[in-house]
């Protein structure tokens, strides 16, 4: 994916080399998941909402992730907090739903207690540029740049809240979404046949997730 997502990553540093770690980026497009998973050196386990394993062709491939299902009947943030204390890293989108804009939306809570809960550090990861390649009703993933930046590490402090901590977490996140746009993409040759893979590729992801919910938030 990255020769055609083109990612100017800032910030690197501030994501530890091992031991657990929260990850807790917005979410403006499907195509997320992809993205940072591909920029990160560490394996991420995503925390992926019920319904979407239930899609067709996108779902199984996303369950052979090994990510951790949130839901009704899950217990998704204990089974979160026991990777956390198996020394893995978390990886979480908040706001759950696809944005397609730039601004932060409401938050849900299980980033924050988590952090909580667990006293691992948290890095938030702003992702500036994914809404323009990838929009709500498009056919199909534009080619472009995107600025990925990480901002150093939050640990909740003692006595202080989730609610209180996610108050904190979203202003940090905040801060690594640019409101400038990233620089031209480079149109070499693995961009050219990137595209002509991504193309069909996501065409065919959205005509399923349309059928599938004609109504969804891709």
């Amino acid at each position: 994916m990255l020769p055609y997502w083109q990612p100017q990553i800032q910030g690197l540093e501030h994501l530890p080399a091992e031991g657990p770690v929260i990850l807790v980026a917005n979410h403006p497009t499907l195509m997320d998941p992809f993205l940072v998973a591909a920029v990160t050196p560490r394996v991420l386990d995503f925390l992926i909402r019920q319904e979407v394993l239930r899609i067709p062709i996108l779902g199984p491939l996303i369950g052979w992730s090994g990510g951790v299902t949130v839901g009704i009947g899950s217990s998704g943030v204990r089974e979160a907090a026991l990777r956390l204390r198996q020394g893995r890293a978390v990886a979480i989108f908040p706001e759950a739903y696809q944005t397609h804009r730039r601004e932060l939306q409401p938050f849900r809570s299980g980033a924050a207690v988590l952090a909580v809960e667990s006293g691992v550090p948290v890095v938030p990861l702003g992702l500036s540029g994914p809404e323009c390649l990838s929009t709500a009703r498009g056919a199909w993933v534009e080619g472009g740049s995107i600025r990925v930046r990480f901002g150093p590490a939050l640990r909740a402090q003692p006595e202080e809240t989730a609610d209180e901590f996610g108050t904190r977490l979203r202003s940090a996140l905040a801060a690594q979404i640019s409101a400038q746009p990233p620089d031209p993409p480079r149109k070499h040759w693995r961009f050219r046949l990137a595209q002509a893979i991504w193309v069909p590729t996501t065409w065919l992801i959205f005509q399923v997730t349309d059928w599938w919910n004609p109504n969804n938030r891709r």
